[in-house]
């Protein structure tokens, strides 16, 4: 299987779970950091403080906002409400103007995925049609340094 179709694949599964942990946050909140000390922030709709600001995200309502991990690494995941699917574009010339190197970028009609990174973060966006319109969902990692 090709790299783009992996991280293609990871992104729809990010998205997909995005919801389900949001339903469940507060137990999962408390099982990871009992297991292992990470910080946890599942649910909100507000972005986490910690929330990387050399990431760009395009201007839109905040659905859901979620943060997993420690002075080890961390991932936020960040579902934000788009105009249309034509919005990867706009995503990938906001990544790119922040000194993002765009990777890989697939596009069609009601759906779209990138991947990017730069030396301190990798991002995918998944964008995809949902029943009240268009949804960017970003998933943000530190590198391993």
């Amino acid at each position: 299987m090709s790299t783009r179709r992996i991280l293609a694949s990871l992104a729809l599964i990010a998205l997909v779970a995005a919801p389900l942990l949001t339903a469940c946050g507060d137990t999962i909140n408390g099982s990871i950091e009992n297991s292992n000390g990470a910080e946890v922030d599942i649910g909100g709709t507000d972005l986490p403080d910690d929330f990387p600001s050399a990431v760009p995200l395009i201007d839109g309502e905040i659905l859901r906002a979620s943060a997993i991990g420690g002075n080890d690494g961390k991932v936020w995941n960040e579902s934000v409400r788009a105009d249309d699917a034509s919005v990867i574009d706009e995503i990938e010339a906001g990544l790119e103007d922040a000194g993002f190197d765009v990777q890989a970028q697939v596009a069609g009609d009601t759906a779209g995925t990138l991947v990017a990174d730069d030396s301190d973060y990798s991002v995918i966006v998944a964008v995809v049609e949902d029943d009240d319109g268009v949804v960017a969902n970003y998933t943000v990692t530190t590198k391993a340094g």
